[in-house]
């Protein structure tokens, strides 16, 4: 037997939804929520959490408004609410819908780097309105006019009620492509025609759309880093809602069934966590995120912590001394190239090789090899110098004593697919007991620094002393790698790395020249009294030697003129390491007058002082050795080989027992000295340093020159 019922022309749905119709006559659809819910969809291949290998967008046939996209993710909030529940037809659409909405978080959370959003007011570009613009159809005015009665919601809500509201979308891209916008309904959504092709947790490998990173594989550490970030949105709903107080009540948004959707997310996620035997999420937080987003999504989306630290302890709030800091600032951005420093087998082979030098740097343990170990500059930028401040030995893992619990730690891959890696992993204790992590993966210079050295002397430093120099095999301005020291403030309790306005380090020299500081900085005198130039082009070896009134704090190093991480000069207070050089700025020495006496001699010469405090002359001297080598040994056995260049163009390493030294001067090159005032040569040469150094070396490597009969 026929149907006879008459029916109504409407979109296919489950037959039990099916409306009765009246003939001839428009008539409102009865329950029109229970409609919509079994709409039919055509057949296309998906699990039960609507997840397809092909784009099932593409079954949305009407385009009733450009902003239908967005408006799919409201009602798939609103309307799914038990994820575990069967579904069929657009349930099942709206449950893929909910899938990818998660995955753009998680994106987000986890990949902000690569995130941008750009603001676009949907207005015409003449600024006039709908009845008086030369071009009705231009799409962002267009768009902005099919907002109809709701263009109040999509308005910047800060703005004075007598001001221009003109609507907006944030339009959100990933690495470069459009992936999503922003919706006051559904916080974001994405688009449809987006595919991304890389091996991302939060990706159907199957069709390049966005996944609940659950329903794939998610380590530890994002399932907290997503955990924390959901926690952060969840929190702040209120507050983005309060933005729309405002608006008429007809059009207001409410955000139960988001903020039920994001608790049941998180409840899954510790279920994720309990099954894969993860560490608990409860003390998880949320990424540094910063400002991707204007206001008012970055109510829910933009996350900074604002922390204070001093000498490596980490605050919540200010204290005294303390510097405010954002743990992302900490680490130097992942597009630098860290430089490998080779210490030679003996460094490969010994844990805690950096214990005793008195350079602070990276270890870190090479993957795949048990027991080896390489060694890198420091991947902190100088914010981070200052916040660890004489802590850094504690934050590199080689002080055991200290009451700092933050640690940096590395893994070295050097047979990575794609080149040399280095994997560094930051660790911030604060004092309230948060853990805060920060990990980032930086490639490794193609050439490491090897068989260079830089010396410094005196090993100590005081306010009462304002000389010092230092010696480098790495200029500041050669081809391939570069070094550059730069100084710390004396008269700051904690030594910190002298800063200017934009938190870059003081360099002491730029383009071969000694550079000229700012008397607003104090008074800071730098001079570079030999340098590495084109003169000297035909010589192999390189060096320069710097002079300064206050005392070194550390080196950038530098490899083809790109910045590729630190190395901190490590000062030990008590003075009872010989290795390190002694920090003596608060702990002044009691000084009295006295009155040197040089007897020149062919062979030897002769020294002593008058004393004034003892009242007599002083012959019985002892000339020690305090010369400081940051990446190498001073302790050269000249029985085996003779002097090499920086015994014999530095002070001396060699310690005399007698007042009684060689009659012997090296002198530089002369092309090699810096000559800034273009005075005379012979005057230039009869300054110290600049002149040369005495030599109480036993072997020098001397060469005859054949031509002239000279060594």
């Amino acid at each position: 037997m026929s149907d006879k019922r008459i029916k109504a022309l409407a979109i296919k749905v489950h037959p039990k939804t099916e409306p009765n119709g009246v003939e001839f006559v428009w008539d409102k659809i009865p329950q029109l929520e229970v409609f919509t819910k079994n709409i039919l969809i055509p057949e296309i291949a998906v699990d039960q959490d609507g997840n397809s290998a092909v784009n099932i967008g593409t079954i949305v046939s009407g385009i009733p408004s450009v902003f239908a996209r967005a408006n799919l993710f409201k009602n798939a909030i609103d309307n799914i609410r038990d994820k575990d529940a069967e579904a069929s037809g657009l349930m099942l659409f709206y449950k893929s819908l909910i899938s990818e909405w998660k995955g753009l978080i998680s994106c987000i959370a986890l990949n902000y780097k690569d995130i941008e959003a750009n603001r676009i007011h949907l207005s015409y570009s003449d600024g006039r309105h709908l009845n008086a613009t030369a071009n009705i159809y231009e799409p962002t005015g267009a768009f902005g006019n099919m907002l109809f009665e709701r263009k109040p919601l999509w308005c910047d809500q800060s703005l004075a009620n007598n001001a221009d509201r003109i609507p907006f979308i944030d339009v959100i891209s990933f690495k470069g492509n459009v992936i999503g916008g922003t919706s006051p309904d559904s916080f974001v959504f994405t688009s449809v025609s987006y595919q991304i092709k890389e091996k991302f947790p939060f990706i159907n490998v199957q069709n390049g759309k966005f996944i609940d990173p659950l329903q794939s594989e998610i380590n530890p550490q994002e399932l907290s880093t997503l955990y924390g970030y959901a926690k952060h949105i969840l929190e702040n709903i209120e507050k983005f809602r309060l933005n729309y107080a405002g608006v008429e009540e007809l059009i207001r948004p409410e955000y139960g069934n988001i903020s039920t959707c994001i608790q049941a997310w998180m409840n899954d996620m510790v279920i994720y966590q309990q099954a894969k035997g993860y560490p608990k999420l409860d003390k998880s937080t949320s990424p540094e995120v910063g400002s991707l987003f204007n206001y008012p999504f970055g109510l829910l989306f933009n996350y900074s912590t604002e922390l204070y630290g001093s000498e490596g302890i980490i605050y919540n709030e200010l204290k005294e001394g303390s510097i405010l800091f954002d743990p992302k600032d900490l680490l130097l951005p992942d597009t630098t190239e860290i430089a490998q420093i080779d210490f030679g087998r003996e460094g490969m082979e010994t844990r805690n090789f950096l214990k005793s030098k008195p350079i602070l740097l990276l270890a870190a343990e090479t993957k795949g090899q048990l027991n080896s170990y390489a060694y890198f500059t420091l991947p902190l930028t100088p914010l981070a110098l200052n916040v660890f401040g004489a802590t850094l030995d504690a934050l590199v893992g080689i002080s055991e004593s200290s009451n700092v619990k933050s640690r940096i730690t590395a893994i070295y891959d050097p047979a990575d697919k794609d080149g040399e890696r280095l994997i560094v992993q930051l660790k911030l204790y604060t004092e309230t007991g948060n853990e805060i992590v920060k990990e980032v993966i930086y490639r490794v210079t193609s050439e490491s620094i090897s068989g260079k050295d830089i010396l410094m002397w005196p090993n100590f430093i005081s306010k009462q002393w304002n000389r010092y120099f230092l010696y480098s095999e790495i200029p500041h301005n050669d081809a391939k790698f570069q070094a550059t020291p730069f100084i710390g403030n004396v008269d700051d309790d904690f030594f910190r790395i002298v800063l200017d306005e934009k938190g870059i380090p003081l360099y002491l020299a730029n383009n071969g020249k000694a550079a000229v500081i700012s008397e607003k900085y104090g008074n800071i005198k730098a001079q570079l009294h030999i340098a590495s130039n084109n003169a000297v082009a035909d010589n192999k070896y390189k060096y320069e030697i710097y002079e300064s009134n206050k005392p070194f704090k550390g080196v950038k190093f530098a490899h083809a003129g790109v910045d590729c991480g630190f190395g901190i000069i490590r000062y030990d207070g008590s003075g009872n390491t010989q290795a390190l050089p002694v920090n003596m700025l608060n702990a002044p020495r009691t000084l009295s007058p006295a009155f040197l006496g040089v007897d020149f001699g062919s062979t030897n010469s002769s020294i002593a002082y008058f004393s004034d405090q003892r009242n007599e002359v002083c012959e019985n001297l002892k000339l020690t050795n305090k010369r400081v080598s940051l990446l190498a040994t001073d302790s050269k056995n000249n029985d085996e080989r003779p002097a090499v260049e920086d015994e014999i163009f530095f002070f001396q390493n060699d310690e005399i027992l007698t007042n009684s030294i060689k009659s012997v001067l090296t002198i530089h090159d002369s092309r090699r000295v810096v000559n800034d005032g273009n005075i005379q040569v012979n005057s230039l040469m009869a300054q110290a340093v600049k002149g040369g150094f005495p030599c109480f070396e036993k072997t020098y490597p001397l060469k005859m020159q054949k031509t002239t009969g000279t060594f």
